[in-house]
């Protein structure tokens, strides 16, 4: 069991120092950051060499209860942050943010819904089978790890943010286990991330209407000078 976590944590060392590599050295040209978009999420996938997919199937082993259980905790842990982001949901904000280019609306968003899915795949699936309680501390504490190392989280996370990521993850992790499939979790997951992902989409919608706005006074002002 320990040759087992030994390794899981030799994977998640991989993930991490892959990532990061990809996130700082693949970018600046249109054809790089879609080779990083393309592969930043590939080192999640390095396990599945050796173990395989999991599954994704509809049917679950327990019926309804764990998409319940995924679901419901990501929709009861926005309603408690809800006051740490409902700012970003008011237009009158976003004259206050730097505008989202496309390319940065299409980087952002594909990190955001592919995290769901290939953090999903890693911290439920390949953690090493052995007692409850220690595959859902170690599925938990890498999970809300792999977040502090990321500097953007570390900078924004408060100690509550980690602990809910924790707890998260642990329900997560105990939807896989009693349905036999991944997809309650990723769903989960989505529903947690749709915070982040609806923000992004109307700062983006904000920053092309005033990027059209702009256009169209500068056409004016160019038909009468």
């Amino acid at each position: 069991m320990v040759l087992d976590y030994f390794i899981f944590g030799l994977f998640f060392a991989f993930a991490m120092i892959s990532t990061n590599l990809i996130r700082e050295k693949i970018n600046g040209s249109n054809l790089k950051d879609i080779v990083r978009i393309t592969i930043f999420f590939l080192p999640f996938l390095t396990p599945a060499i050796f173990f395989g997919l999991p599954t994704f199937s509809f049917t679950s082993e327990s019926g309804i209860f764990p998409y319940f259980i995924a679901t419901g905790c990501a929709i009861f842990a926005l309603a408690i942050q809800y006051k740490d982001y409902s700012s970003l949901l008011r237009n009158e904000v976003y004259p206050l943010l730097p505008p989202i280019t496309t390319k940065a609306f299409i980087g952002i968003e594909s990190s955001i819904i592919g995290s769901a899915i290939f953090e999903e795949i890693f911290y439920r699936t390949y953690v090493p089978d052995s007692v409850f309680w220690i595959e859902c501390i170690v599925s938990g504490g890498l999970f809300s790890l792999s977040h502090y190392i990321h500097p953007l989280t570390r900078k924004t996370f408060t100690a509550r943010s980690y602990v809910i990521l924790f707890l998260l993850s642990i329900a997560w992790y105990y939807s896989y286990k009693i349905s036999g499939t991944l997809l309650p979790a990723i769903i989960g997951h989505l529903v947690y991330n749709s915070s982040s992902i609806i923000i992004i989409f109307r700062r983006y919608l904000y920053s092309r209407q005033e990027a059209k706005n702009l256009a169209i006074k500068q056409k004016g002002t160019g038909m009468y000078t």
